[in-house]
């Protein structure tokens, strides 16, 4: 019998501390599901809030783009006009436009705006890029 009463005592000292085991183990268990479920809820108001924030700026956005709004203040500020028939122009009478004639200055020729020798001729703001001319 004491054979018997020594394995009686050591599986009960195994139960006891398996029990202690899946005691603390599920303490700890409980209390991460518990953050985990505080952090869920704290995301859900989070994405409301952030819901809520798009309804607005949808709503802001629709009064912006408001076709009579726009209207209205492309005409008080913008001062626009219809475009007339004269100011329409073909490709054709743009090139002819373009084409320098026999009595123009030297510097009115296709090279020399091609160059940009024009633009830094005119231009009040020097480049900070030294021209091919002044390099050394």
């Amino acid at each position: 019998m004491t054979d018997w009463s020594t394995v009686w005592k050591q599986t009960t000292v195994l139960f006891m501390v398996l029990a202690g085991g899946l005691a603390l183990v599920l303490f700890t268990v409980k209390y991460k599901v518990q953050d985990l479920e505080d952090e869920l809820s704290s995301l859900n108001r989070e994405i409301a809030r952030e819901h809520r924030a798009v309804h607005v700026l949808r709503a802001e956005f629709s009064h912006l783009i408001e076709a009579n709004r726009l209207r209205r203040l492309a005409s008080e500020h913008l001062h626009m006009e219809p475009i007339q028939p004269d100011q329409l122009s073909t490709f054709a009478s743009l090139l002819e436009d373009a084409q320098p004639d026999d009595d123009d200055e030297p510097d009115s020729s296709a090279e020399h705006y091609a160059t940009g020798a024009a633009l830094r001729a005119t231009s009040p703001v020097s480049s900070p890029v030294p021209s091919k001319e002044s390099r050394p």
